[in-house]
């Protein structure tokens, strides 16, 4: 396409008689100023009056004077061939709805059709000769040459060209002397052999085409995209077809790179959850014609976020690079691979015997064995999956597999990382229950149905407090007693646990300074604080809060963090870790020794406190005391109080002691108990005696 000079390529709708019935589907009256049309059509009203060509008045209005450019006044017809001023052009497109005038040019079959009927209309009206169109008529090469799509004009019985306009030649490459007399056979216009006698049928058929989606061929042998609209017309008594085409290759590439978009991951270039809506049942139907199950694999990185948090997203985009790049190449091609989201992926997995999903599972925890090297870092990264078997639930459609497989991860990551797990009806019924859960742990902070119980900690050889931890439960009115074991996963989960967690806190320290107050001779109290907390970047505010609101001394607070937690944390949630020791409040890695540390890792945490997990104290009965004893050494190296967590029996007491581990939790001492009940438990100072 030339370039558009300022008013004479910008549409068909240079020409008032010819623009407007485009615009408006109807002509105008000739006593009405474009300005009043305008503003009649914004109020809906249309126009039924026919502007008559041949009218020897028709003269410009007064009004339009300022809005529009004379090009040619035709003596014979009285025609006055204009230009719409660009404001008022613009005007126009917005009165009938458009945005813009571009938005207006997207209407590629009102546009075409509209041309050519116009241009029927005015070969009507002119009379003009096959033979020298623009010799004998100017009126019409003004008409022809502005319009800036290609159009033409063939004699039915032979199909040969007997007028091109500028835009053709510019579109195809070709003189209009090489056109003229010529098929578009001999120059081989249309990309398809048989297009030509699509468009005679179907014009045989509605007298006219509009909108009809070809390529043609240049003289270069370039294939581009074009719409085609044309009509017939009488010209001289021989049938002729008016046409024209407007190439859309570069709209057609512009759709398919918006389709590329909107169906591909933009981090990973995967297909998307878009794609397999539109192209899933496709799949499965090709599959299922061969009698081909298929397994649905929904994959999530574990802990991804703290990649993000502690290494900055660029790192966590390498990072879903990497791994959809080793999906990709360590799976066959009938495997779809598509990145739903965030860190989720899902695999399609065709399969004709149940043994190979077991398979193709073991072989995906095997892709993250090794680690993913990412410019100058090495990172060791898990997967935990859900799967779900289409062959099993028939009535599935694709998007509800997607669910229940997502169900099934949701499962697994219950279970731990590294977990799996497969649908089953049950899930749903969890789901449905977990989600009612949700509501009603809504409304228990609202209704104040959760409570604290404290739970002492003693020094063994010296017989005394050394302080309580503050657990949280809730007392449901309907359920009764509900286990946090229950609650406190879907808290962490929806993120109720801030609201939660700074109730504890707030309680817990209220309770202390009580005590204080009181007199009553406990040294601190624990509480337990959640990853989620501390990621959510709250809880320094949360913490000055409870510790002010009760003027309480810091150093009377504790505050415990999982191991699991303090392995996988961020620069910036150390940071937030040292600010809270700074303060004075202690801290304690809680359930040490379930998350692997190493002595590296736990020198740099700014801890006060390493709790020995239950799991760890239960060997002991067993006479296994390898592992306790290697932690107690390591928290002395380190210079680290520690108390043993679940104590239940004498054997396991004296054996720590033995040790070296003075401090202890369990139910040999005391079970968690409610405040009036620690303040005969202190009061009695019954402990029992080794």
């Amino acid at each position: 396409m030339p370039e558009e000079t300022p008013y004479s390529q910008h549409s068909a709708t240079h020409l008032i008689f010819v623009a407007l019935p485009l615009l408006f589907e109807r002509h105008l009256p000739t006593d009405i100023s474009l300005q009043k049309a305008l503003h009649l059509l914004r109020q809906g009203l249309f126009f039924s009056h026919q502007l008559e060509l041949s009218r020897p008045s028709y003269q410009i209005h007064p009004e339009d004077k300022s809005l529009i450019y004379p090009i040619h006044l035709d003596p014979e017809h009285r025609a006055l061939v204009l230009t719409l001023n660009p404001d008022i052009r613009l005007e126009a497109c917005r009165a009938l709805g458009f945005n813009s005038f571009e938005e207006y040019r997207r209407c590629e079959d009102l546009f075409l059709q509209g041309a050519a009927d116009q241009l029927g209309r005015l070969l009507r009206h002119a009379h003009l000769r096959t033979d020298s169109f623009y010799q004998d008529d100017q009126f019409f090469s003004v008409i022809f040459d502005t319009i800036p799509d290609a159009v033409t004009i063939t004699r039915l019985s032979d199909g040969c060209y007997i007028e091109v306009n500028r835009a053709f030649c510019e579109y195809t490459g070709y003189l209009r002397e090489e056109a003229l007399g010529r098929t578009p056979a001999e120059l081989q216009i249309w990309a398809d052999p048989h297009f030509r006698e699509t468009l005679r049928t179907q014009l045989t058929l509605h007298n006219k085409v509009t909108g009809l989606e070809t390529r043609y061929r240049n003289r270069q042998g370039q294939l581009r995209a074009v719409l085609v609209s044309a009509t017939c017309i009488p010209i001289r008594g021989e049938l002729c077809m008016v046409g024209g085409f407007r190439d859309i290759s570069d709209r057609k590439h512009l759709e398919e790179r918006l389709s590329h978009i909107a169906e591909h991951n933009h981090v990973t270039g995967l297909v998307n959850r878009h794609y397999l809506q539109r192209q899933g049942d496709t799949w499965r139907a090709r599959w299922h014609e061969y009698g081909i199950r298929v397994a649905y694999i929904y994959l999530d990185l574990d802990r991804f976020k703290n990649i993000n948090h502690s290494f900055g997203y660029g790192y966590g985009d390498l990072l879903l690079q990497a791994v959809a790049q080793r999906l990709l190449e360590s799976f066959p091609e009938e495997i779809l691979v598509t990145h739903l989201a965030a860190d989720e992926f899902l695999l399609l997995v065709p399969f004709t015997e149940k043994e190979s999903i077991q398979k193709t599972l073991d072989f995906l925890r095997t892709l993250f064995v090794r680690p993913f090297q990412l410019r100058d870092r090495r990172l060791y990264i898990t997967a935990s999956s859900g799967v779900i078997e289409d062959a099993t639930y028939t009535d599935f459609d694709l998007e509800a597999l997607i669910q229940k497989a997502h169900s099934a991860l949701n499962q697994a990551k219950r279970l731990g990382s590294q977990q799996c797990a497969f649908y089953t009806p049950v899930l749903d019924q969890h789901t449905s229950a977990r989600l009612q859960l949700e509501g009603e742990l809504r409304e228990a902070l609202d209704n104040e149905e959760f409570f604290l119980v404290y739970q002492p900690q003693i020094d063994m050889r010296l017989q005394q407090i050394t302080g309580v931890e503050a657990l949280i439960r809730w007392q449901h009115p309907k359920r009764g007693l509900v286990s946090p074991a229950q609650f406190i996963p879907v808290a962490q989960e929806t993120g109720l646990i801030i609201e939660i967690g700074a109730w504890v806190l707030q309680t817990a320290c209220h309770q202390m300074r009580q005590w204080q107050q009181q007199g009553v001779a406990i040294p601190k109290v624990a509480v337990n604080v959640s990853g989620v907390q501390i990621e959510a970047g709250t809880l320094l505010a949360t913490l000055d809060s409870a510790l002010q609101q009760n003027q309480l001394d810091p150093s009377l607070l504790e505050l415990e963090i999982s191991e699991d937690f303090f392995i996988h944390q961020a620069d910036t949630v150390l940071q937030t870790l040292t600010s809270i020791r700074e303060q004075g409040v202690k801290l304690s890695i809680d359930d040490f020794g379930t998350g692997y540390s190493s002595l590296s890792q736990i020198h740099r945490l700014p801890l006060d406190i390493l709790k020995i997990d239950k799991s760890f104290i239960d060997q002991l009965a067993h006479q296994d005391t390898a592992i306790v004893q290697a932690i107690i050494g390591m928290a002395k190296a380190l210079d680290l109080e520690i108390i043993a967590e679940g104590v239940e029996t004498a054997q396991q007491a004296g054996a720590l002691l033995d040790m070296g581990c003075s401090q202890a939790q369990g139910y040999l001492y005391s079970p968690p108990l409610p405040l009036e009940a620690l303040a005969d438990f202190i009061k009695q100072r019954s402990f029992h005696v080794l």
